[in-house]
């Protein structure tokens, strides 16, 4: 696009007048955006007054017609800038919630790019691209990108992710090796199934064949686990200073045997063939199988179900630990996402719905522009703990032998709302700025009703009949009246009585004080005979 003034190609979308201005004449390119005012004057807020009552018309939202057709006062690219800007603030939010503000820039730059290269779509897409754009700033920052993490925080499934990803590493030309195996277990579980079909690639023994044909229908199911247990394991330190690959290939090994119930015959080959294609021993992937079916050992503990003694029989071990890890994990994992759950969300739609698509793969729903709820920022819980956070991996240590890996704990620190959280007793987060209950307005109520007056809850007569019946109370009002109870005592009536002029009021002691006259004292009188102890009285008997 061209200005119409001069020419120039030198165009530049103006933020707050939200349109296109040549920066060489200064021209407005949407000309319909422009419009003469000859009332001379321009009320607040509604535009810039230029020259002889030229008034250039802010605009806060898209300009659409009553049939639902966009105008052309706004253009593409400013609908594109606007959708920008939104996926920006999501990506913000997404950030500021995985505490990982720092890399926040960076992610927005390579969205950007990538929205611009791969001519991606605002909707679902777009917060894939996000979350893809999130995980590469992570991993040009050396930390490992979590998927299955960024997935949670964004509503989407952790494979339409990491396809995402793939495919936005692609388009950049990112040459940085992926840390998160996750990345990685399709790939290999393809390799897998690869083997067991062609005839050229290095054929299993019987056993392992049919037990790897068995479970071929259960792929999906198979990856979700070691999505979970590769998510699970990245709180401890079993990726650092190791390939990602090699521990890709331990995941899905132990995904197998918590899948099918028991432990991978011939596992020694498998992880042989497995080694061989991409690039490690067999002997570091049984290492890294070693050392999660341990980390799964001492998450059992967790399990009202599971049995804490183990056979001391390896064999029978390894037969007992196969069968729980599929309920370990989707324990912890369950765990780990209900406390996920309680911290904020994200939520982002774009701004034009024409420019947006609506992808079936992804059930989450989406309002408003950006918000975030249920943040612990809300909350204005102060942190004043002064211990350090609980892992959320944190296992049982058995005396007697070396732990296979280092828990990571965090420089945080914790409320005391972690602890209920990582419990399960109350996942959800608590916040005190929402509206009181019916219960707690009740139990409000409840407790202080002891300080209400009788007069205040019963009706005249309405409590003494509960207690004595109308003939007791004339039996007693007669005998009252005759030893002459109420003489003096005037008779209850609604009308107001005058006081007596005898009655002294405050004011009349106030003007009666006089501060030069000095105020006279009786004498004391004598100490009681009988002392002050403790069995005897303090008062005098008059």
């Amino acid at each position: 696009m061209s200005c119409q003034a001069c020419g120039s190609r030198a165009l530049h979308f103006d933020d707050e007048v939200l349109c296109l201005l040549c920066t060489n004449c200064g021209n407005v390119v949407e000309s319909n955006q422009s419009a003469l005012d000859f009332s001379m004057i321009t009320e607040k807020g509604t535009g810039t007054n230029f020259g002889m009552g030229r008034t250039l018309h802010n605009q806060s939202s898209t300009l659409v017609a009553r049939s639902g057709r966009y105008l052309s006062g706004d253009t593409k690219e400013a609908r594109w800038m606007k959708n920008l800007e939104v996926a920006k603030s999501f990506l913000a939010a997404v950030t500021r919630n995985m505490r990982q503000s720092p890399c926040t820039e960076r992610a927005q730059y390579i969205m950007e790019q990538a929205m611009r290269k791969g001519k991606f779509r605002w909707g679902q897409g777009a917060e894939r691209v996000a979350g893809a754009s999130i995980c590469i700033a992570l991993r040009e920052s050396g930390k490992a990108e979590s998927t299955r993490e960024v997935a949670v925080h964004i509503q989407c499934r952790q494979d339409y992710l990491a396809r995402t990803y793939r495919r936005v590493a692609t388009l950049l030309g990112t040459k940085i090796e992926p840390m998160d195996p996750a990345l990685l277990v399709s790939q290999i579980w393809n390799h897998i199934q690869e083997c067991l079909t062609s005839s050229t690639s290095p054929s299993f023994p019987t056993e392992l064949s049919n037990f790897l044909s068995d479970l071929t229908s259960v792929s999906q199911t198979i990856i979700d686990l070691a999505h979970q247990l590769s998510n699970l394991t990245l709180r401890v330190s079993l990726t650092q200073g190791r390939q990602a690959s090699l521990v890709a290939c331990a995941l899905l090994m132990v995904s197998l045997s918590g899948v099918a119930g028991k432990p991978i015959p011939k596992p020694r080959v498998l992880a042989s063939v497995l080694g061989e294609r991409f690039g490690g021993a067999a002997r570091g992937i049984s290492d890294r199988v070693r050392e999660i079916e341990r980390l799964i050992e001492d998450w059992r503990h967790e399990l009202p179900w599971a049995d804490t003694d183990l056979p001391a029989n390896s064999r029978k071990r390894t037969i007992k630990i196969a069968s729980w890890i599929k309920d370990v994990v989707n324990f912890k994992d369950a765990l780990w996402f209900k406390q996920i759950e309680a911290v904020a969300h994200a939520h982002y739609s774009p701004s034009v719905e024409d420019e947006s698509e609506s992808d079936e793969d992804d059930t989450s729903s989406r309002t408003g522009s950006y918000c975030t709820t249920g943040s612990k920022r809300s909350n204005g819980t102060q942190i004043t703990s002064g211990s350090k956070r609980p892992c959320l991996d944190r296992g049982y240590h058995d005396s007697g032998r070396p732990r296979a890996y280092v828990v990571e704990h965090s420089r945080r620190r914790s409320s005391p709302q972690t602890a209920i959280l990582a419990s399960l007793l109350n996942p959800f987060s608590f916040s005190p700025t929402s509206a009181p209950l019916t219960l707690d307005l009740a139990q409000e109520a409840l407790q202080s009703s002891d300080n209400i007056a009788d007069e205040d809850l019963f009706e005249e007569g309405e409590l003494e009949g509960f207690i004595r019946s109308e003939n007791d109370v004339n039996a007693l009002r007669a005998r009252w009246e005759e030893e002459g109870r109420f003489e003096g005592v005037p008779e209850w009536t609604d009308e107001p009585q005058e006081v007596p002029s005898e009655t002294v009021s405050m004011r009349d002691i106030l003007d009666s004080f006089n501060p030069d006259v000095e105020e006279v004292i009786g004498s004391w009188r004598d100490a009681s005979p009988m002392g002050f102890s403790d069995n005897g009285s303090y008062f005098y008997d008059d």
